[in-house]
């Protein structure tokens, strides 16, 4: 079962995904021009923001953690 933040974070990213592809459609899949597009939908988007944003702050929260076991491993 989800909590409200896997949910809001699947619901998020399901949104970006729909997000880019209309970019790329927008752009005639020109990714520069989508990757623009992107940014200026970001700037008045917080839904877009949280979906493209929260995987990366995700993966970089993993490192953290086992960057700190390993640290705390060799202290003991």
């Amino acid at each position: 079962m989800l909590d409200a933040e896997q949910g809001r974070f699947l619901m998020s990213r399901e949104y970006a995904m729909s997000r880019v592809k209309d970019a790329l459609e927008k752009s005639n899949g020109n990714h520069l021009k989508a990757q623009r597009l992107l940014l200026q939908w970001m700037e008045k988007d917080q839904s877009l923001l949280f979906g493209l944003v929260t995987p990366h702050m995700q993966s970089i929260r993993r490192i953290r953690r086992c960057d700190a076991g390993r640290i705390e491993g060799r202290r003991g």
